[in-house]
């Protein structure tokens, strides 16, 4: 059974939440400073957590990429890390 996942809505929106206004008032200035950062790009955490789309399936491409790449580091020049990224897997 594939899990249910809340969207956001104007009374439970992730960035009015009582526990979020408590820690921009926390004694630790990472916490605070974390809380500040979510707060300046609000509407882009918004649309990350309610947006249906996923980046996963770009991210696994980009980390199969960079291991390929260190794989070759050193002794791999530019035409070679193309002919392997294109004939991986």
């Amino acid at each position: 059974m594939t899990p249910v996942i809340p969207q956001p809505t104007a009374s439970r929106h992730p960035l009015r939440h009582h526990e979020f206004n408590r820690s921009r008032q926390h004694d630790l200035p990472a916490l605070r400073q974390f809380a500040d950062g979510l707060l300046h790009d609000r509407d882009a955490v918004i649309a990350g957590l309610s947006s249906t789309w996923s980046s996963g399936q770009v991210e696994g491409q980009v980390t199969r990429v960079k291991l390929i790449k260190r794989k070759g580091y050193g002794r791999a020049n530019l035409d070679l890390l193309r002919r392997c990224i294109l004939l991986a897997d």
